[in-house]
């Protein structure tokens, strides 16, 4: 029981930012679609995290294993929120993956139902998308995938 109630504000926390995220894009695509949206769409694909991002994880991650009772606390739960970022950058990288295909929406939208459906089953899903996002930091893998266009 104490484990859940380590890991879970930042578990809530994450399921709050995701949601939110998931409402700016469906909003900004109804915008866009009957013509009042007041910014343009951004693209997924070139997402980009600053080249000083891994810091934050790694700083968590030494207050998460370091740290005893609040200080360990605050790491897990801070590590758990900064992973949403680079969960994102690896959505990233799988759409510039896809770009290049002719059945891209296709390709899109079945790599969005196996994650949505392991997501439920397997969470461990997150962490490997985020942890596609992290070595995106470092090998620049979107910038590759989308020269191929």
């Amino acid at each position: 029981m104490q484990t859940v109630a380590m890991i879970l504000p930042g578990v809530v926390l994450c399921s709050w930012m995701l949601m939110t995220v998931l409402n700016g894009v469906l909003a900004q695509g109804l915008l866009r679609r009957f013509g009042h949206n007041l910014r343009p769409t951004l693209d997924i694909a070139e997402l980009e995290l600053p080249r000083w991002a891994p810091l934050a994880p790694a700083a968590a991650l030494a207050l998460a294993v370091l740290g005893g009772g609040w200080v360990g606390f605050l790491g897990i739960t801070t590590l758990t929120v900064i992973a949403v970022p680079f969960f994102l950058a690896g959505l990233a990288v799988i759409h510039a993956m896809a770009r290049p295909h002719k059945s891209r929406r296709a390709i899109l939208g079945l790599c969005y139902v196996a994650l949505v459906a392991l997501v439920i089953f397997i969470w461990p899903v997150i962490i490997m998308i985020a942890a596609l996002g992290l070595v995106e930091q470092w090998a620049q893998l979107r910038r590759r995938f989308l020269a191929q266009v």
